[in-house]
């Protein structure tokens, strides 16, 4: 797979055939999405480089869901849209009845009435050391940068 500046992986338009589902739905395990990131070409290096993939996973190990519409999916230095609450429900047999999902973070030990109040509020991005951990929180719905391979897992609430 060569490298290239104007293609959007997922799309089919990166050159490299990586196009990913338009739509899914996940019952369970781990959704990992490619991200293709380019390089800047060494000095002196008149071929392309070849692209560094980094991966988004969402992880429903600990809760089983099902999200629908299009895969979270980017390329290095953008900004990716990740599924709302009404995007996913619960499915599995631990599921917690009228539970919605709240969000996205970086740790399943994030706080769930802290997620609540952030929603409720409808504020942004939360990103601190809570318990002497860094986690961070999105909304459902809202947007994450991607920098480098990272995992999210849902967060839900009453």
């Amino acid at each position: 797979m060569t490298c290239s500046t104007t293609g959007i992986l997922g799309t089919g338009l990166d050159g490299g055939g990586d196009t990913l589902p338009v739509g899914w739905a996940l019952t369970s395990g781990t959704l990992t999405v490619p991200i293709s990131a380019c390089p800047s070409p060494s000095s002196g290096s008149s071929s392309a480089p070849e692209p560094v993939i980094y991966t988004l996973t969402l992880d429903f190990t600990a809760q089983e869901a099902s999200c629908k519409g299009d895969d979270p999916s980017g390329v290095q230095g953008t900004w990716v849209k990740l599924h709302s609450a009404d995007e996913c429900v619960q499915t599995g047999p631990r599921n917690n009845v009228g539970a919605v999902l709240l969000g996205w973070s970086t740790s399943s030990d994030f706080p769930v009435a802290l997620a609540r109040s952030q929603v409720a509020k409808g504020w942004g991005v939360i990103d601190d050391t809570i318990n002497g951990v860094r986690m961070i929180f999105i909304p459902a719905g809202m947007s994450t940068f991607v920098s480098g391979d990272n995992k999210l897992v849902p967060i839900w609430g009453p």
